[in-house]
């Protein structure tokens, strides 16, 4: 049922298809009457017997029935919008002309019989089972009744007396020419069923090839690796879009070269003049340094391989590569760093070994400024030892922090008490002078979920670089506030909270604003360059960002978005 029905379906012409075949059949008709005329034309000159001349002049009238129906239906055409009955209507035309043809050359004896396949092969060709039956019928009828008034019906058509045998004869030859019409309607009918399936199977596998072919282009054109194919003598008959950004010439520059031109290198040149056999993969890979007209130095990874055909036979070869100049350039970056962190870890060794030397002899030296009578000079000496022990100290327990920072335990902390301790220590430290005056704006509740040793770290360094921006006096304003959801959803938080730290110094130099968190950059005279560094290392530990807003002769602003403490974390404990 199913197979039926999709066969059926198949074969469905939709009026575009019988337009166009409507049409093929009138021109044929033209052709064939034209052709028929010219005939008649040749032989009514050459014959001069009034019986032929006769016949031709009925001839001459089919002639122009076929012209005029023809003409009328070209006309009729442009109106109709259903072209199934112009069709069947095509069918009836050309049959009465054939019946005519035969009247007129010996009726049912006529040796124009065949006139009635065509008709019917016509019919298959406009609308296959349907159209061929009809034609088949048609082309029956009128032979049975061309048939009936040549043995037995009117004076006009009688073609005179028959004996028995040939009576039998003439209704012999009339059956097989019947059995002929539908034995040519279902093999018309088959065959045009055939050639449409094959038309449809070619278009089919056409538009599959075209889909194939624009999907390798696509994909030759969207890869990111340059492809190249040439010939067997090395001439390049293609390339893609990535070759040429990667080579920076032009695809006309690049087709119908020679690959030995575009890549000059030993590599290229030993694979295309070695010798592959059939078990051999054949491919070769390797990299170049590849130098562009432009003077751009780039490290090319190179595969080269031989193209074979259905056949298996070697019919070319691929060039793919690849542009690796930035991958060996992050290589070797990652090469250094690894070098340095070797570097940094030996440092911190090494600091740390000093460090505990060092604080034997700050102690020696303390004990020795106490005992001993020295005088005032050499007790002037002992203080600046003292000092610069506990800076250089301090210099060392700073790097210590930064290449090995500790362990975060982290919990939720109230930042305004956390500050505070902070403030007052401070003011207590002796850095901080007369002039300087301290401001604070912090929200009572405001929790954070971090680390307290080393957030208020985070605080001391940024005062004290305030403290210091500020020479002459200035204000050091601190300020705590929740920040608002929005942002939090965009970094994929819970909730943040800033805190600002900034200063009315002098601000930042635009030339050191890109290089302010990096290690051991400073610009002050004995600064250690890890301040800064470290406040960026501990807040990144934290999952937060700083934000520097400088206002050059007026001071700096640090904004540090640290993660909010959840609700959650406050009652388990977290």
């Amino acid at each position: 049922m199913s197979g039926r029905f999709l066969m059926s379906e198949r074969f469905e012409l939709h009026d575009d298809d019988i337009t166009n075949r409507l049409k093929w059949l009138m021109l044929m008709r033209m052709i064939l009457v034209t052709f028929l005329l010219g005939v008649t034309l040749i032989a009514g000159f050459k014959s001069r017997s009034q019986e032929v001349v006769s016949s031709f002049t009925s001839l001459y009238l089919l002639i122009g029935y076929s012209y005029l129906f023809t003409g009328f239906s070209a006309v009729v055409f442009k109106y109709v919008k259903r072209k199934i009955g112009l069709s069947y209507f095509q069918i009836l035309g050309d049959i009465v002309f054939i019946t005519g043809v035969l009247q007129i050359t010996g009726g049912i004896e006529s040796p124009f019989v065949f006139l009635y396949f065509l008709s019917i092969i016509s019919g298959s060709i406009l609308y296959y089972k349907r159209g061929s039956l009809s034609a088949a019928a048609l082309s029956a009828l009128s032979y049975m009744v061309l048939f009936y008034f040549n043995t037995a019906g009117w004076s006009w058509f009688h073609a005179g007396g028959h004996s028995i045998t040939e009576m039998t004869q003439l209704y012999y030859r009339g059956f097989l020419n019947l059995f002929s019409f539908f034995v040519i309607a279902f093999l018309s009918n088959e065959l045009a069923k055939r050639l449409e399936t094959a038309g449809e199977e070619i278009k089919e596998r056409e538009d599959r090839i075209e889909d194939l072919q624009v999907l390798h282009e696509n994909i030759i054109r969207s890869v990111t690796s340059g492809l190249i194919t040439t010939d067997q003598n090395g001439m390049i008959t293609s390339v893609n879009l990535s070759a040429e950004k990667i080579l920076q010439m032009s695809m006309n520059e690049i087709l119908h070269a020679g690959v030995v031109r575009i890549f000059p290198y030993p590599e290229v040149r030993g694979y295309l003049n070695r010798h592959v056999s059939d078990d051999d993969e054949g491919y070769s890979r390797f990299e170049i340094t590849h130098i562009s007209r432009h003077g751009d130095e780039k490290t090319l990874g190179m595969t080269l391989s031989r193209l074979r055909n259905t056949k298996g036979d070697y019919t070319g070869f691929l060039c793919a590569f690849q542009d690796l100049t930035r991958f060996k350039s992050m290589e070797e970056k990652m090469k250094k760093r690894e070098q340095l962190a070797v570097i940094g870890e030996l440092a911190a060794g090494i600091a740390h070994e000093i460090r505990n030397p060092l604080a034997s002899m700050s102690g020696s030296i303390q004990v020795l400024r106490s005992e001993l009578d020295l005088s005032k000079e050499n007790r002037r000496l002992m203080d600046i030892i003292l000092k610069e022990t506990d800076r250089l100290n301090s210099l060392i327990g700073n790097f210590l922090m930064y290449a090995r920072p500790r362990s975060l335990e982290c919990r939720p902390v109230r930042i305004k008490e956390l500050i505070d301790e902070a403030v007052t220590l401070l003011k207590n430290s002796g850095r901080i002078a007369a002039s300087i005056r301290i401001e604070t704006d912090i929200e009572e509740d405001t929790e954070i979920f971090a680390d307290p040793v080393s957030i208020r770290q985070v605080f001391w360094n940024l005062a004290v670089n305030a403290v210091e921006a500020m020479p002459e006096g200035g204000i050091l304003r601190v300020s705590v506030k929740a920040q608002d959801r929005k942002l939090s959803k965009e970094k994929g938080s819970t909730g943040f909270v800033r805190m600002t730290v900034s200063d009315t110094g002098g601000g930042i130099d635009p030339a050191a604003r890109k290089k302010l968190f990096f290690p051991f950059y400073t610009t002050k005279e004995r600064g250690s360059g890890l301040g800064l560094a470290i406040v960026h290392q501990i807040v990144q530990q934290h999952a937060g960002w700083i934000d520097v807003v400088n206002h050059p002769g007026s001071g700096v602003e640090f904004h540090l978005y640290l993660p909010e403490a959840a609700p959650s974390m406050v009652l388990n404990g977290v």
